[in-house]
């Protein structure tokens, strides 16, 4: 996403050529108004009613052949320049049911960037 110097909406931005796809106008997120404290990208699975969590992405824990991934993480500052992940330090990351799912951050590469590749099984979590 990324946000309009003049207007204030925010615009869905993809692939290299940074189409716009959408937009959702500044009044629908008046609590940004000033920036955020924070950015993330992530993946959600929850359990179902017997309490069998399906698999996140393709099914397979990140070091597996074809793991789901982001890359190029970057995000816009409040000078509006695209600004990107300062340092492995500065990102947290938060896995639960680990036996279950994980996340693996790897280091910048000129061509992926900023990246992490994640899933997992699923199955019984807690």
């Amino acid at each position: 996403m990324s946000r309009d110097k003049n207007s204030g909406n925010w615009w869905l931005v993809i692939g290299n050529n940074n189409e716009h796809v959408g937009y959702w106008p500044k009044d629908l997120f008046t609590y940004l108004a000033d920036g955020a404290k924070g950015v993330s990208w992530g993946g959600l699975a929850m359990a179902g009613s017997d309490g069998v969590s399906p698999p996140m992405g393709n099914g397979r824990f990140p070091r597996e052949p074809s793991p789901c991934f982001f890359n190029k993480l970057e995000f816009v500052n409040a000078e509006y320049y695209i600004a990107h992940p300062s340092k492995p330090a500065d990102i947290e990351v938060r896995v639960d049911g680990n036996h279950c799912y994980d996340i693996s951050y790897n280091d910048y590469e000129p061509d992926k960037g900023d990246s992490f590749t994640f899933g997992g099984i699923g199955g019984k979590c807690d």
